[in-house]
């Protein structure tokens, strides 16, 4: 063979293809085998080491995504999921302490991606109508019915609703993106509307729960009886300078990353010239993706007032007002009260950065942060998968009426969006077009998984509420998940398509469409 001439391979025998062929498929379906069967009988205790279990959740569970996909038609979501269910009894106890780690890690893509897709043009009146109606009306709904059937006091039924009623963000924003770049032209803005709702209604549900924890927690016990609670305006008070400290620290973020970014070739010897960065994509994607961490960390260092916070008020009752055994307390309870929104701040942080810089940068740190999802998505899922348990006690049906009473309260506040915002978005009113825009945007907010999964454990956790009602709040999460999320998928992927391709659009949406695609090519 000649030095510099590439050799060409001619098409393999048939015998050899076959052979390929069928050593292909013994090993999809040995490897999961060997891995979740044969791997943990070697081990004492039957569960897989650390390492080797987190190499079968990415393996294996992607192998599952892939059959479903294959042999049923199904999102590759609901196989990672089904993979987790069944994975959970072998993940060895490390995994399985890191898996909330792991679980927040892949929360924290979703939200970069969510922050890099969405447009200035894409927050109106339409979308925050779209975010905070159908969620109000859901939470309203579902906390009447919890409190009718369950008996829970009103702060308890609140607290019901605001683990219930938000969509799966770790669900919807993936496919509503994935859905923003295969749709045509003029048929994007529901799809992103969608995509920025989704977040903000995440963001609600948040604050909600963190209000009602909070009053939860201030209320006066038989510990604690010169306890007084945070009254209303100090409640409102105390969300108004989350939403604004969370808002400056997102700004300064940004800002500083892209000031980083956009000095990098500045920064250099004068003599030799040689640059600190090197200026690659890949220097972009780590510091997006680093930010988005930052961000979402300066939550856990940043407190309420002591003022204001309910777990250092509730301390200083039971110390008798001594600050040293009030802080200590208070310490020791684990309940970090934060002045800065997670969930906000990160897709801030995201969106005011991409408003920084050139749009080409942007669009190469997209196509790096879906390369990221890919494993991400394994990750995220699959622990959802993991977190999922049928419940002991209870009738199903009883647990899950105030979700679907939730469910026909969502379905109005839709319609009514959709309708009395035609005008608005150019469309002349038809009843057809309604109903296909109320259905779209239904099934698309349908899967509910990442708010119930990380909040249903909390309120039993903090000892907020009774053991009775805490194990009424993780069954019926659990069960809603379990029910939700993969109805919700298959919905999405059976129907929303379908749905947009029927709806109508408007002139003016058809050229701002393309001038999109033109900037964001595929």
């Amino acid at each position: 063979m000649t030095a510099g001439h590439e050799v060409t391979r001619g098409p393999l025998p048939q015998w050899k293809e076959n052979g390929l062929l069928a050593l292909g498929v013994v090993v999809v379906v040995f490897m999961p085998i060997s891995l979740l069967y044969l791997a943990p009988i070697a081990q004492a205790g039957q569960e897989l080491p650390f390492v080797l279990a987190l190499g079968c959740m990415l393996i294996v569970g992607w192998i599952f995504g892939r059959a479903a996909d294959w042999f049923f038609g199904l999102p590759p979501l609901l196989g990672y999921m089904a993979f987790g269910f069944v994975f959970r009894s072998i993940q060895g106890p490390y995994l399985q302490a890191a898996r909330a780690s792991l679980l927040k890690l892949a929360f924290i893509v979703v939200l970069i991606r969510a922050g890099l897709e969405i447009s200035p043009k894409d927050l109106n009146a339409f979308t925050v109508a779209l975010s905070v109606l159908p969620f109000v009306a859901d939470a309203l709904a579902s906390s009447c019915t919890a409190y009718s059937i369950y008996g829970l006091t009103g702060l308890e039924a609140a607290t019901f609703a605001s683990i219930m009623s938000s969509l799966g963000e770790g669900i919807v924003i993936p496919r509503m993106v994935d859905m923003v770049r295969r749709a045509s032209p003029g048929h994007t803005l529901l799809p992103r509307a969608v995509l920025t709702a989704a977040p903000v209604e995440c963001i609600l549900a948040l604050f909600m729960f963190g209000a009602c924890s909070s009053m939860l927690a201030g209320q006066p016990s038989e510990n604690q009886p010169n306890l007084r609670p945070l009254s209303g305006g100090e409640q409102a008070g105390l969300v108004l300078l989350q939403i604004i400290c969370t808002l400056l620290v997102a700004a300064l973020i940004a800002h500083s990353f892209a000031l980083l970014l956009g000095a990098r070739k500045r920064i250099k010897w004068r003599g030799s010239g040689k640059h600190f960065f090197i200026g690659s994509t890949h220097e972009e994607l780590i510091a997006v993706i680093a930010m988005g961490m930052i961000a979402y960390g300066v939550s856990l260092v940043v407190p309420v007032p002591d003022s204001l916070s309910v777990t250092k008020r509730a301390a200083m009752a039971e110390a008798g007002g001594h600050r040293l055994l009030a802080e200590a307390a208070a310490a020791a309870g684990g309940h970090f009260e934060s002045l800065v929104e997670a969930d906000l701040c990160v897709v801030s942080t995201v969106y005011i950065f991409a408003r920084l810089r050139p749009v080409h940068t942007v669009h190469r740190v997209e196509q790096g942060v879906s390369g990221v999802w890919t494993v991400a998505a394994i990750f995220l899922f699959t622990s959802l998968g993991s977190n999922l348990s049928l419940p002991a006690t209870g009738n199903p049906l009883a647990l899950l009426a105030p979700v679907a009473a939730g469910l026909c309260a969502r379905v109005v506040a839709i319609s009514l969006v959709m309708a009395c915002s035609t005008h608005m978005r150019g469309l002349s009113f038809n009843l057809k077009n309604c109903f296909y825009e109320s259905a779209f945007v239904l099934f698309a907010t349908f899967p509910r998984a990442t708010i119930q999964g990380v909040l249903g454990r909390l309120p039993l956790q903090n000892k907020l509420v009774s053991p009775e009602i805490g194990l009424l709040y993780i069954q019926t999460a659990a069960l809603t998940v379990l029910v939700m999320a993969p109805l919700g998928v298959v919905l999405q992927s059976a129907f929303c398509e379908r749905l947009l391709h029927r709806t109508d659009i408007a002139d003016v949406h058809v050229a701002a469409s393309e001038a999109h695609a033109a900037a964001h090519p595929p």
